[in-house]
């Protein structure tokens, strides 16, 4: 799993789970919150112009190219459509050649 940088100790990850995807927040090496949304609802997302995606702990707001990144209320971190999109490829990629082989 490849992952994002956000302000230290946070960073972003997301893997593949079953036939979707677990969108995580690391604090450190702990998993500090996660949430697991289909391929296709987190595809919708990336497609709109501006777009909310989840109403529990972590929260994930869409405007233009940048993600905003909220755990519990807080804002903690940004990360870009196209890293977002990038490591929803890699994760997706990864199991189909998986499963291949």
């Amino acid at each position: 799993m490849q992952k994002v940088s956000f302000p230290e100790p946070l960073s972003f990850g997301l893997e593949r789970y079953d036939k979707r995807l677990r969108l995580i927040i690391f604090n450190g090496t702990e998993e500090w919150v996660c949430h697991k949304v289909s391929v296709k609802d987190a595809k919708a997302f990336l497609e709109q112009e501006t777009a909310h995606l989840f109403k529990g702990r972590l929260q994930l707001d869409k405007k233009g190219g940048l993600i905003l990144v909220s755990v519990k209320g807080n804002d903690v971190g940004m990360i870009s459509s196209s890293d977002f999109s990038r490591l929803m490829s890699k994760e997706l990629q990864a199991a189909y050649l998986t499963r291949c082989f």
